[in-house]
């Protein structure tokens, strides 16, 4: 194509400029109309369009975005002006997203000079980067008028480069840990496995087992109530490698011991919680689902994946990639809410077998709380969908759930955390009550 800039103006009417090079003016001229001439044209077989998004440093940054988020775009855009040259075009997607077409770049060299915006960037705003966070999305195709983009992995030209111009500006932001978790794969592990158990409430089992880790103690008279559990026992528990680490380290460790388990002829199921930092993009999910291809395929039925953490309002059809990926390797899969979900339809969509909810103190006491608690199980039952309630420490707690159509229950009432399962187990109302 001879001229972007040519071919844009002609099809967009004349919205671009060799000034901007994006969509100022009109206000009648989307993204969406822009992705439709893109689509129409060649160019995304070509290797030409890419999408550079800020999702991780939105992440990283957390409340911090909101105070820096327009010195973050007006950085980004004026590094896209300078590395790209006037025949190239860039059209804003969402806040966080720019399509970039080169007129003269091709896939690797193009993936190249995005990855090297984004790093500039992380630099910048987080006070260092490091390759594997950073993720570019190359268009290979189109359908129905919207382009189909693969994510492709970054690798910076030399480890040892330096940017120069890069001058962190937030210098509150916390810096991130090299690629390498607490969790030392030659060294023995500074973590033990712990068990939390699950009623099942309308079978009368105790059959699943929730999964967590707590640092050996090596003060045996330690009280394990006061132990950090999970991502907590880090030592930066906000770390993005070390919780994708983590989440790896329970699977492989949990692998293992069923297949011990098994041969021994012992039988419970697995709640096996799952960051959605570890999924949320398509390299990291391939990557676990990598770790998963070790689960023999005998003991996958005795595996539940728990999600957490996940935001509101996350794509949809993105989730439904992630559950239906993860559903190959385990029995179910279900989503972790610290608030009462409003749509149901949207986790029935995703393909979401269970909804698991975290109460709070302040919860535990509200009667319009166990009210909407009662309504949300009556509508995850008419979806097909088991509902969990997590956090239950007390027996008057539990016997006002007695009355919910609640599928599963846990807390302390039910068991706490301890440093081994037990067999599936026969347990009714009147043996929890007497235990």
């Amino acid at each position: 194509m001879k001229s972007l800039l040519d071919f844009f103006n002609k099809a967009t009417g004349g919205v671009l400029s060799n000034v901007t090079r994006r969509k100022r003016a009109r206000d009648g001229f989307g993204f969406h109309d822009f992705e439709k001439v893109v689509s129409i044209s060649d160019l995304h077989s070509t290797g030409q369009v890419h999408l550079i998004g800020l999702d991780y440093i939105m992440h990283e940054l957390g409340l911090r975005w909101f105070s820096s988020r327009e010195d973050i775009i007006d950085n980004l855009e004026r590094k896209i002006r300078q590395k790209t040259n006037d025949e190239d075009v860039f059209f804003s997607k969402s806040e966080t997203e720019y399509l970039l077409v080169f007129s003269n770049k091709y896939e690797a060299e193009a993936q190249q000079l995005c990855g090297d915006i984004l790093k500039e960037l992380s630099i910048t705003y987080l006070g260092t980067s490091y390759d594997h966070n950073i993720i570019i999305r190359t268009a290979i195709g189109k359908r129905g008028g919207k382009l189909l983009f693969k994510d492709v992995a970054y690798s910076s030209k030399s480890e040892e480069e330096n940017i120069e111009e890069c001058e962190p500006k937030i210098i509150s932001s916390p810096k991130l840990e090299a690629f390498v978790s607490p969790i030392k794969p030659h060294k023995k592990r500074p973590f033990e496995l712990i068990y939390k158990p699950i009623w099942d409430k309308r079978n009368n089992i105790v059959s699943t087992f929730m999964v967590s880790i707590r640092k050996i103690n090596k003060n045996s008279n330690d009280d394990s109530k006061t132990t950090p559990i999970g991502y907590h026992a880090l030592n930066n528990p906000f770390c993005l490698a070390s919780m994708i680490e983590l989440d790896k380290f329970m699977l492989d460790e949990i692998a293992e011991m069923m297949d011990d388990f098994f041969k021994n002829n012992f039988r419970a199921m697995f709640s096996i919680p799952l960051n959605y930092k570890t999924l949320f993009n398509l390299t990291r999910l391939h990557n676990f689902l990598g770790s998963c291809q070790s689960i023999p395929v005998p003991l996958r039925k005795y595996i539940n994946f728990t999600l957490a953490g996940f935001p509101e309002g996350f794509p949809e059809a993105r989730m439904h990639q992630i559950i239906t990926s993860l559903l190959k390797f385990c029995h179910n899969v279900t989503i972790v809410c610290d608030k009462i979900p409003q749509d149901i339809s949207y986790y029935k969509g995703c393909g979401v077998k269970g909804i698991c909810l975290n109460i709070t103190e302040k919860e535990k006491n509200s009667k319009e709380y166990i009210r909407k608690i009662q309504k949300l199980a009556d509508e995850c039952a008419l979806e097909n969908i088991d509902l969990s309630l997590d956090g239950i420490d007390d027996f008057e707690e539990l016997e006002i759930m007695k009355e919910t159509e609640l599928n599963f229950i846990s807390g302390n009432t039910i068991g706490r955390y301890t440093d081994a399962p037990r067999h599936m187990e026969y347990k009714s109302w009147n043996d929890i009550v007497k235990h």
